[in-house]
């Protein structure tokens, strides 16, 4: 017998045929169609968008996760938890963009494994519990050092319920009960931590020294909380499922001058010529275009934010850098290789100190290190301050919002000729979007004439799906 793989390789090269009235023929294979060209084209576009921010969602939250824990490590708990706190408003907001946008259904093989009973990963936004019950623990922590042990114990309840087999949770949910005097109430969540969360002998070994150790604990002095606690970010979910899409914007951007003249008068005026596009269609062409920074990196822009990227000397930890944005400054600072300092200003090497062009709001602003191959780059998303509205309703509402160059030193950019070509762009793709749909519309119609009613479900389903994202 020809080996499995052989096997398969002949399976795909095999001509499949149909039955007629002369007997068994080739079917005839369907050609190339440039409506189902374009469908492709789109789906592959909306699920890169999807990726993008569901990436940038995630790199924000474990950044904070991250810096969250370096305060830790610096007896900072006040500002731990106001990590942890940022850290869970990302989490949440990429369960809000998974509730909207579900997960794709199950493959051939997903379905297998769970016919099989094999586990499967958590898929929507369930798939962010493992991550929000280790941001709840390590919360959790951080009131058990501010003696907040209330808090502690509602942070820690929290993570045992996202991730019942979190160890961790269960002994500093114990810890802070026995700290606030209840330990009949700790024993308990130590015996529920055996069955829930003890994969292993050495684990129920040390939970059963933990009880043996809280038996023998007399009576605890409980020590009140320190004042000023930081205020806890908690999920609400009924306002979470009020939140409603925003609507799409219609922005007006100048195309240039044209030649006119009144009736009954042979003298030409020059009046403005505006192009009315999608806000979101504009930002998403502007965003195409880097621009490079005399500082030697890059930077591009939409209506409301810039992101820049400098390319750093060598691949550093998180904590080897000091970042301040400012409303008109970047600074960058690195420290030293081999620097044992306390910190200070001899132990760090100046990277950037450039003013801006622009203003931007420092609290909205954020930044990130990202490493790739030898090389690691630090990336800047500036929020900019938004600009004055004018009162002419026919005046430019895009090159007010836009900057020339993103420091001071750098080479403008023409800005009338970037927002013509960009809003040409976006009118054209709004232009296709509609005639796709027309196109989709008339295919689901002769479908149903048709008797498919099955496609044209798929169809009308898909249509759908690009007018919400219109």
């Amino acid at each position: 017998a020809p080996p499995a793989r052989s096997w398969f390789r002949s399976m795909q090269t095999l001509t499949i045929f149909q039955s007629g009235q002369d007997g068994l023929r080739p079917a005839l294979q369907p050609g190339p169609n440039p409506e189902s060209a374009a469908l492709v084209r789109l789906k592959a576009l909306q699920e890169l968008e999807q990726k993008s921010v569901l990436k940038s969602m995630e790199e924000n939250a474990m950044r904070h996760k991250q810096q969250g824990n370096l305060a830790m490590e610096s007896l900072q708990f006040r500002e731990a938890v106001r990590e942890y706190n940022t850290a869970l408003e990302h989490a949440h907001d990429m369960m809000d963009f998974l509730e909207v946008d579900k997960p794709p259904p199950l493959n051939g093989y997903q379905m297998r494994a769970m016919v099989l009973g094999m586990p499967l990963p958590k898929r929507g936004p369930a798939a962010l519990d493992p991550f929000r019950a280790v941001v709840h623990s390590s919360r959790a922590l951080a009131f058990l050092r501010l003696d907040a042990y209330d808090r502690a114990a509602e942070d820690a309840d929290l993570a045992c319920k996202l991730e019942p087999k979190y160890l961790k949770a269960w002994i500093r949910r114990a810890t802070a009960l026995a700290a606030a005097n209840r330990r009949e109430d700790a024993l308990q969540v130590l015996d529920e931590a055996l069955e829930k969360a003890c994969v292993s002998d050495v684990l129920k070994e040390q939970v059963c020294k933990l009880i043996v150790n809280l038996r023998a604990l007399g009576q605890v002095q409980v020590v009140p909380p320190e004042q000023d606690l930081p205020v806890v970010y908690k999920d609400n979910p009924c306002s979470r499922a009020k939140k409603k899409k925003p609507q799409r914007e219609v922005v007006k951007v100048p195309l240039g001058m044209m030649r006119s003249s009144k009736e009954g008068s042979s003298v030409e005026e020059l009046t403005p010529v505006f192009a009315e596009v999608d806000r979101q269609d504009l930002d998403a062409f502007l965003r195409e275009d880097w621009h490079a920074t005399h500082l030697g990196g890059r930077w591009r822009q939409s209506r409301d934010e810039v992101d820049v990227v400098l390319r750093l000397p060598r691949k550093p930890k998180v904590w080897e850098l000091r970042v301040q944005i400012r409303p008109r400054r970047l600074l960058v600072l690195l420290r030293k290789i081999g620097a044992t300092g306390n910190g200070g200003q001899d132990d760090f090497d100046t990277l950037l100190d450039a003013e801006l062009s622009g203003t931007v709001r420092p609290a909205e602003s954020s930044w990130e290190l990202s490493k790739a191959g030898t090389f690691a780059e630090l990336h800047f998303s500036l929020e900019k301050l938004p600009a004055r509205e004018a009162d002419n309703q026919a005046a430019d509402s895009v090159t007010p919002c836009l900057w020339a160059r993103a420091f001071q030193g750098d080479e403008p950019v023409d800005l009338q000729g970037v927002a013509a070509e960009k809003a040409a762009k976006a009118r054209a793709s709004r232009d296709e979007l509609l005639l796709t749909l027309r196109r989709l519309e008339a295919d689901a119609k002769q479908k149903r004439k048709e008797g498919d009613k099955d496609a044209a479900r798929a169809i009308e389903k898909h249509v759908e799906e690009l007018r919400s994202r219109r």
